[in-house]
């Protein structure tokens, strides 16, 4: 296999990984295993795909799947509560969300949605 044929691949098993998570979004309970089952390979092959990608361990690149979908929510529905999204993200407590945010983006949620807006009115 030459080495664009190895970056095909990649690709597509990333954006199968990433449609797999969306799929699941709003489901809290969607773990490695259902994830494993999903993408039809064993637990250390997805760790190591996703790992060598993206740099991240698997439950961190579904948080940070579900942190970017996060943002998109509140950008086209700013009317909905922070609670609210990260519900529909498949986050069962607004706090960890809150959590997970911070130290995926080093500031609030609310914080970066008004960094966005005003740096970047247009996205």
């Amino acid at each position: 296999m030459n080495t664009l044929d190895q970056v095909q691949e990649k690709h597509r098993f990333m954006q199968m990984a990433h449609e797999s998570i969306l799929h699941h979004l709003d489901d809290s309970d969607f773990k490695l295993n259902d994830f494993v089952k999903d993408m039809l390979v064993s637990s250390s092959t997805l760790y190591n795909k996703i790992h060598e990608t993206t740099g991240l361990s698997v439950s961190g690149y579904i948080s940070a799947v579900r942190m970017d979908q996060a943002i998109k929510i509140a950008r086209s529905y700013p009317e909905l509560s922070q609670t609210k999204i990260s519900m529909m993200v498949g986050f069962n407590s607004p706090k960890y969300f809150s959590k997970c945010f911070k130290k995926r983006y080093s500031m609030l949620f609310k914080d970066y949605l008004k960094k966005v807006n005003v740096d970047n009115p247009y996205l």
